[in-house]
């Protein structure tokens, strides 16, 4: 079906799909399903209260990837590369330091306070081994962890990281979905006006106030969005990490003492509004009741009393949180439909975003990224990096009037990313590893021969996973719940059973307690804006269903089981045909074949184009399809997988842009994330000189070519990126030595240069460069003799003897080794092929490489290699009389030479040549020479029997 051409349609009205219809029935359901707190640098953010919540320390996980990406938004600098997971507590938060550590930070945990918690000296990364804190031990933690850090960035100053950057406490809990109930009183609550006065717009200069009241309501509008703020580069010098926060060598509570004063108790708000600043009118607004106590539900307020005993607000820089409405449509009359559909449907409609309808309400496609659902272009999810057209207005007065209330400053209040999406994928991907098309598991499993697996046991226990995986054998009894695509379909069934097939809006929200006023640095105060955008959802339906259309359960998500169950039966169908072949594993076409419809399955749930790489998809015509008919069709002319084997035009087939123009493989990528680079390189040499033989080496001159370019290309890059790692992490450890911190600093600036400048040279392994090491242990070896562990090394592909010449995760072995094995013998033969090693490394400039130890790479050993005379370019030497108009003639047409690019022209000997009447290099000897070698022979064999 895949390779046929269809039309799929199911947003039309005869399928019951219309508009979303305001007079509809709606209920909303709110959740809070975000919350993130990033602390102040050099200050701990949690209290001493007792509070019952341990905390499990660990360095195992410390490489996690920062999930937070909506808490840190507003930051001015990327997490990337900073941040150190720790721990997790019991209640879901997940607790990170933004900044890579090292292993001596572990000696806090030596201090009298600690000692006993579980947590020795020579835990290191990736330690497997965990410690259960109190939350109480936590902060003591903390307070141990900033007071220490003066210093271990004095005792690290050769390493600018350290002291350029300050650690900082992040939490965050992503998908905590905290119910919030909705009272009598929030049903009431009026909508939120500006505080702001017009004489006060007027004698406030910089006040925008004014533009911000009149924001144009016409959803045709033409102009672009805005930037993100997070991109402002004014905002980014507004939030600052302040440069004098250091830690007070007090203990912890001596650190809370100088809070807000309330220490989360709920009835010392008289103090905050003794404690209003002189800058704020007098007016209704500076009482306690503008915190609308009465509005907070059960859950919201033990969020609240949660979070004012465990965290000390006063260091807090930021704290974000997402507001959840769940719409749950109702069809107002659901007569109307034919008898049939009411049997089906009991009038639960289902919604999803219009992508027409977001375009005008926009003023075009840039201001939001839309995720279509079963293929179909127009019907979705949708995601902005600020509130939508529909909700701006109620975010920026409320912002404005946060200002208000606190003295103008800027940026108390912020909004920042705005998602919305059917709860179907909730249902099937709470967490980005649960969606099991998204992981490329068959691809993973079948695209890999056994017979290249068998080879390292971990690949081959790694694959026998992923197979058991996609045939449902981790559950025997139910295969469906772990089975790629029927796992989906599944839980789509289960959620319609319970009528669970919402429509989520989620805004973000950031407030900075930092510019919050004394009287309103309080969680009040920070949960506050909740309750507008509850206002909202409640009473302006008309707003957001604009852009929604409505379904019929049976039609959406009914549609994605059906397109589940056909990704499932195309697998499975490939699963029958690896099993078939046995060792020999499925060719490039099917391999090509399921990487294909691994991302077409993972788009049909995500919407997320970035798995269709267009290069490959547009020559398949599956984008257009996509675009115009909602269908998945792959046209059989460029890759045809009916048959038992597949074929693949390899003329068609998209390729590199670069000289080599080596055809761009899918399932290429799949393999390098499940089983490593070398794996994946091992696969790409194979099909390149076996099933597409490409590389035709069929002489002498075309090995030595190959070669050149696998030396200068792959050889020397991954060696020096193995040299260049392993020799930063022997100056590391020179610096947790003991030795004095500013001789070492001295030194390793000197070292850093001279290896930084070793990594940029032409020629980093040549004679003229000098070797970046601390007296090297030296041996001397021949060119020849080298080059002969190379060639019976990538020969015979010993995994043994390859670590011995590179590094675990080198990709040129697998290369050189799959050209010889697939060159025939008689056209470059052992001698041939180890010549033209020995002479490219000369010609790359290769006169020394690492040595090994135990039959292992490093680079605490260099093996010299013997020298060999190499071509050098001719110098040009300017002839005539010094200041003469002939030798400034000369001087002038070299400066223009050199100045165009060009090589100066020098006089060079004339090459004598033998015409022998045929190409060179010679495929076969020449007649010529076979009749001189025969005349020869005759000769000998009359004066000298024995030479012949």
């Amino acid at each position: 079906m895949f390779q046929q051409r269809y039309t799929i349609d199911y947003g039309r009205k005869a399928s019951g799909s219309r508009a979303a219809n305001p007079e509809d029935r709606y209920f909303l359901i709110f959740h809070l399903d975000m919350i993130g707190i990033i602390g102040r640098p050099l200050r701990l953010i949690t209290r001493q209260s007792g509070f019952f919540d341990n905390v499990t320390f660990t360095l195992r996980y410390w490489q996690s990837s920062y999930a937070g990406k909506h808490v840190s938004t507003n930051l001015p600098f990327d997490t990337y590369n900073r941040t150190f997971r720790i721990a997790t507590a019991a209640s879901r938060k997940v607790w990170f330091i933004v900044m890579h550590p090292v292993q001596s930070q572990i000696e806090v945990f030596t201090d009298s306070e600690l000692l006993g918690e579980g947590v020795e000296p020579s835990w290191g990364l990736n330690d497997r081994r965990t410690s259960s804190l109190s939350y109480d031990k936590w902060t003591t933690f903390q307070t141990l962890f900033m007071r220490n850090w003066k210093n271990f960035s004095k005792n690290h100053l050769y390493d600018h990281f350290w002291v350029d950057n300050e650690p900082a406490f992040h939490t965050y809990d992503c998908g905590a979905n905290i119910e919030i109930e909705v009272n009598e009183e929030l049903k009431d609550l009026p909508m939120e006006t500006r505080l702001r006065s017009e004489s006060e717009d007027d004698d406030d200069p910089d006040s925008d106030s004014e533009s911000e009241s009149e924001i144009e309501h016409e959803p045709d509008s033409e102009l672009e969005p805005e930037p993100e703020p997070e991109l402002d580069p004014e905002l980014e010098s507004g939030i600052e990490p302040e440069s004098n926060a250091e830690l007070d060598p007090g203990d912890a509570n001596d650190m809370d003492d100088h809070g807000d004063g309330n220490n989360g108790q709920r009835g010392s708000t008289g103090s905050m509004d003794e404690a209003t600043t002189e800058g704020n009118p007098a007016d209704p607004e500076n009482n306690h009741d503008i915190y609308q106590e009465h509005l907070y539900s059960d859950g919201l307020e033990h969020l609240r009393t949660e979070l004012e005993k465990k965290y000390n607000i006063d260091n807090i820089d930021q704290i974000s949180y997402a507001l959840a409405a769940d719409v749950n449509c109702i069809e107002r009359n659901p007569s109307i439909r034919s008898a049939f559909r009411q049997d089906v449907d009991d009038g639960t409609l289902s919604l999803l975003a219009d992508r027409r309808a977001l375009v005008r309400y926009f003023g075009g496609s840039k201001g939001f990224t839309f995720y279509p659902l079963a293929f179909h272009p127009r019907y979705g999810n949708f995601s902005s990096p600020r509130p939508p057209p529909f909700l701006d207005d109620v975010c920026v007065v409320m912002r404005d009037n946060m200002s208000y209330r606190n003295n103008g400053a800027d940026d108390v209040l912020s909004f920042g990313y705005f998602h919305a999406y059917s709860n179907i994928k909730r249902t099937i991907r709470h967490s980005p590893e649960d969606l099991l098309p998204a992981r490329g598991i068959a691809t993973g499993a079948l695209t890999l021969p056994p017979r290249e697996a068998i080879q390292r046991g971990y690949i081959s226990a790694r694959q026998q996973r992923l197979l058991r995986t996609l045939a449902g054998e981790q559950t025997p009894e139910q295969p469906s719940l772990t089975m790629p695509f029927a796992r989906e379909g599944h839980c789509i069934r289960a959620a319609m059973s319970q009528d669970q097939v919402s429509f989520r809006m989620e805004q973000v929200m950031t407030i900075r307690p930092s510019k919050l006023e004394r009287g309103h640095r309080h969680f009040f105060r920070v949960l506050h804006p909740i309750f507008q955008l509850m206002r909202f959802f409640l009473k302006e339906k008309r707003a957001y269903t604009a852009v929604l259309r409505s379904f019929l359960p049976s039609i959406f998500p009914t549609i994605l089981c059906s397109f589940a169950k056909l990704f499932e039966l195309g697998l499975a169908e490939m699963h029958r045909r690896f099993l078939a072949r046995a060792e020999k594993g499925l060719d490039l076409a099917l391999s090509e074949a399921i990487a294909v419809l691994d991302r077409l399955g993972n788009y049909c749930f995500t919407g997320d184009i970035r798995v269709l790489m267009s290069t490959v998809f547009r020559p398949l015509l599956t984008m257009d399809s996509l675009r115009l008919c909602a269908w998945p069709y792959m046209t059989a002319d460029t890759l045809d997988f009916r048959g038992s084997s597949g074929k693949l035009d390899i003329v068609r087939w998209p390729r590199t842009k670069d000289e080599e123009r080596k055809p761009i493989l899918l399932h290429i990528a799949s393999l390098e994330y499940h089983y490593g680079r070398v794996i994946a390189a091992n696969c790409h040499s194979r099909v390149w000189f076996g099933q597409l033989g490409a590389e035709d080496i069929g002489h002498v001159g075309s090995a030595n070519t190959f070669l050149g370019k696998v030396l200068r290309g792959f050889w020397v890059p991954q060696m020096v990126a193995f040299m260049a790692h392993q020799l930063r992490i022997q100056l590391n450890q020179g610096a947790r030595s003991g030795q004095d911190p500013a001789e070492h600093l001295r030194r390793s600036q000197r070292f850093g240069a001279v290896l930084d400048a070793w990594e940029q040279s032409d020629e980093p392994f040549s004679s003229g460069e000098p070797i970046p090491l601390p007296a090297p242990s030296r041996s001397y070896k021949a060119r020849s003799d080298f080059a002969t562990e190379i060639y019976d090394a990538c020969l015979k592909g010993d995994e043994i003897a390859i670590q011995a010449i590179a590094s675990r995760n080198a990709t040129w072995p697998s290369m050189l080794g799959e050209a010889m094995r697939h060159t025939r013998e008689g056209s470059v033969t052992a001698r041939e092929w180890i010549g033209a090693i020995a002479n490219q490394m000369a010609e790359a400039g290769i006169d020394w490489v690492p040595g090994y130890y135990r039959k292992r790479l490093t680079s605490r050993r260099v093996i010299q290699l013997d020298k060999v005379q190499r071509y050098k370019q001719p110098v040009v030497v300017l002839t005539g009389p010094p200041n003469s108009l002939k030798r400034a003639a000369k001087e002038a047409e070299l400066r223009i030479v050199m100045t165009a690019g060009r090589e100066p022209a020098t006089k060079r000997s004339r090459k004598r040549k033998i015409d022998v009447g045929c190409e060179v290099p010679f495929k076969k000897v020449p007649q010529m020479i076979q009749e001189g070698f025969g005349k020869l022979e005759k000769n000998y064999a009359k004066t000298d029997p024995m030479a012949v």
